[in-house]
């Protein structure tokens, strides 16, 4: 895919996507992995801060809008929706740890509940 989009658009994956989705929604700090070639690892060569990540959920969310601007097609969200039925984020205090907690609700049947300290043994704050 890297190699295609970078075909394509005539500039690298990691630029393309910093000036049309990175950039927008604030994404600054991440680290891609190169392929071979010289292109960018598109099948899993990607990481990303918790806090970022949450950044693509909302737009996922928003249904690609990002402060009011469309950065994605609202299609890109809709497609997907039967898969994950709600998303909730809370932060909440326990024994003197903040958490924040995530859940997403696949279906009836099978509920992602996920709570993780605010900042992890390694200092990475979400």
């Amino acid at each position: 895919m890297s190699e295609m989009v970078s075909t394509a658009t005539g500039r690298p994956l990691n630029e393309y996507a910093e000036e049309l989705l990175f950039g927008p929604i604030g994404i600054k700090d991440y680290v891609w992995k190169d392929a071979p070639k010289g292109f960018k690892d598109a099948a899993g060569g990607m990481y990303l801060k918790p806090r970022n990540q949450a950044r693509f959920a909302l737009l996922y969310e928003r249904e690609g809008d990002w402060d009011g601007k469309q950065i994605l097609p609202a299609q890109w969200s809709q497609g997907h929706r039967p898969f994950c039925r709600s998303l909730s984020v809370q932060r909440f205090e326990e024994r003197g740890v903040t958490l924040v907690n995530v859940v997403v609700k696949v279906d009836q049947s099978l509920i992602i509940n996920l709570s993780r300290p605010v900042e992890d043994k390694n200092g990475q704050r979400l």
